[in-house]
């Protein structure tokens, strides 16, 4: 290989290095925000599911109020 191959593959490998140095350092700054996020997110859907559960047991509870009364 010649000096003017390597200078070529340097011109490819340190920009890259340098952005994934880059990526790695704003992982390290925003990861407590990622975090974060992907508990909120959790607590989200266990919340919805709450709600379904909250909303199936109203829709029984209902169901069971027109039962009763097409009984009497």
């Amino acid at each position: 290989m010649s000096f003017g191959d390597w200078i070529a593959i340097a011109a490819l490998v340190i920009p890259s290095a340098a952005s994934l140095g880059a990526l790695l350092k704003w992982f390290g700054n925003h990861s407590e925000r990622l975090r974060t996020a992907e508990v909120q997110i959790n607590h989200l859907k266990e919340r919805q599911t709450d709600d379904i559960q909250w909303i199936r047991s109203a829709v029984i509870r209902i169901e069971d109020k027109i039962d009763r009364k097409a009984d009497r």
